[in-house]
């Protein structure tokens, strides 16, 4: 069940940034509806950097978030599968997982949508059970 739940809560992941760098490029998804903010994101800039503007930042980020959920995604699942043992013994890698995945789901309930919030609680709490499994399993 450990390394179950580490290898379902990680495609669960890769699925989402695969979704999201999909949803971003390839549909009209994550546009605002109205079309004047659209056309208002193209045309407005930050005040750090008058080249940046949040059309384009906004494009950028949503990128960059999605190619980080694959590749947290990618990478876990892919020790999960191949290398569970080596995996199982290094605490830093399962805790910084749990709290990125956890950092995820805080930002999504502060700022995002319940949809996404949802998609994040679900890996988040199979990395939790996942990883007391880990630390409840004898001769650790």
């Amino acid at each position: 069940m450990t390394r179950v739940s580490w290898i379902i809560a990680s495609a669960i992941l890769l699925i989402c940034g695969i979704a999201h760098v999909q949803g971003i490029f390839f549909t009209n998804d994550l546009n605002p509806e109205d079309a004047t903010l659209t056309e208002l994101m193209k045309t407005t800039s930050i005040q750090m950097d008058k080249t940046g503007t949040i059309w384009n930042l906004w494009i950028g980020f949503h990128a960059m978030f999605g190619v980080c959920l694959v590749f947290i995604g990618a990478i876990i699942l892919y020790l999960s599968a191949k290398h569970f043992t080596f995996l199982c013994k290094q605490h830093f890698i399962l805790l910084l997982t749990i709290l990125s995945v956890g950092f995820f789901v805080w930002i999504g309930y502060q700022y995002l949508i319940m949809a996404f919030v949802i998609s994040m609680a679900v890996p988040l709490l199979l990395y939790i059970i996942g990883y007391a499994l880990v630390l409840l399993r004898p001769g650790k």
